[in-house]
């Protein structure tokens, strides 16, 4: 599997999470909402920008003093 097909499976459950923990359903029908109750209310990253802070985080914590 390519990594954006990865990327996309790793949304969707992290989005059915979400509509699981809010009791949305499919009440929040849109992805925009979606990632709002995600950003917002559950203060979750997005899968991708997840990867980016522990990327940024590992190489931070990797520099010499």
């Amino acid at each position: 599997m390519s990594k954006v097909v990865v990327l996309a499976l790793l949304q969707l459950v992290l989005s059915a999470a979400a509509r699981v923990i809010t009791n949305s359903g499919i009440a929040v029908k849109y992805e925009s909402g979606l990632s709002q109750t995600l950003h917002h209310d559950l203060h979750w990253l997005d899968v991708t920008e997840w990867i980016q802070l522990q990327v940024a985080t590992w190489h931070g914590s990797s520099l010499p003093d």
